[in-house]
């Protein structure tokens, strides 16, 4: 009789193993077929999507990856990063639909435009990954800014001048003084953010908005390694 237990409890061990085996072959099929997606997606939006492909063109060596591509949590969204003249970090996000298959990119939505000046290169909570603590807030533009920096083939201080940096800081505070009110902060001024144009603390400008091209910050280099290290993307196993 214990022997007949013996013999029942092991098949049931062999059984419960080979199930795993198979459960976990199941995952690594299925994480593979998903990177293989995302990886025909991410060619396709280089090499056949315009707005991705030009963005890449002005920019050599600008990164791009998608963030919520299996939708799990939010609204896929394809984003690139440049960096310019060792100071900037530019950044474009823009919602993608993609196919059923999940490996081309067939509609996008309205994509958002970050300018990002560095006042310098910090380092994080774990004092190991670097940072850029801004010089103030972002500079955000739309479809229309890109154009003109479009036609001028990247040189983003020939269209970004400092009337147009004004402009952009002028309608930014009323984008978020709207935001404000829309959830229910009211109208006093202490409650509405400064403009982008805003200091680290929230201050205005040390001096007037412009586009810095000979101004590098000290390991902005060190930083753009370490951003391009961790977007690297690795052959998916077959």
């Amino acid at each position: 009789m214990n022997e007949f237990r013996f013999h029942g409890c092991a098949r049931n061990v062999l059984l419960l193993v080979i199930g795993l085996q198979v459960g976990v072959m199941g995952c690594d099929k299925s994480e593979i077929a998903l990177r293989e997606a995302e990886d025909a997606a991410y060619r396709d939006a280089m090499d056949n999507v315009e707005l991705i492909s030009k963005f890449h063109e002005l920019f050599p060596g600008a990164i791009g990856h998608f963030t919520y591509f299996t939708r799990d949590f939010g609204e896929t969204r394809w984003n690139s990063t440049a960096f310019i003249y060792g100071r900037y970090e530019l950044r474009m996000t823009v919602p993608v639909q993609l196919s059923k298959n999940r490996q081309r990119v067939v509609d996008l939505g309205e994509p958002v435009f970050l300018l990002i000046e560095a006042r310098r290169i910090g380092r994080g909570g774990d004092r190991r990954r670097m940072e850029i603590e801004p010089a103030h807030a972002p500079w955000r533009f739309g479809n229309d800014t890109w154009g003109e920096v479009v036609k001028a083939k990247g040189q983003i201080e020939q269209v970004l001048t400092k009337e147009v940096l004004q402009a952009l800081e002028t309608r930014e505070a009323a984008r978020r003084a709207e935001q404000d009110r829309k959830q229910g902060f009211g109208t006093n001024p202490d409650s509405i953010p400064s403009a982008p144009g805003g200091g680290p603390d929230g201050g205005q400008h040390d001096q007037e908005p412009r586009i810095r091209t000979d101004e590098p910050v000290a390991e902005f280099d060190k930083y753009v390694e370490q951003e391009k290290l961790a977007r690297r993307r690795p052959p998916a196993d077959h």
